[in-house]
């Protein structure tokens, strides 16, 4: 979904605006996108 892939860039710029900072939970490889450098991944498969 085309929405998908704007999400995280939509997002950072609505928080630089309000000055608030987010986490995101996702299993969406195109929420993740470019982002993923930023990624921390949780659960018995993170060690």
């Amino acid at each position: 979904m085309s929405w998908q892939k704007r999400f995280m860039s939509d997002l950072r710029r609505i928080a630089d605006l309000v000055q608030f900072r987010t986490i995101v939970a996702t299993h969406s490889p195109q929420i993740a996108g470019k982002w993923a450098d930023r990624m921390v991944r949780l659960g018995p498969s993170a060690e």
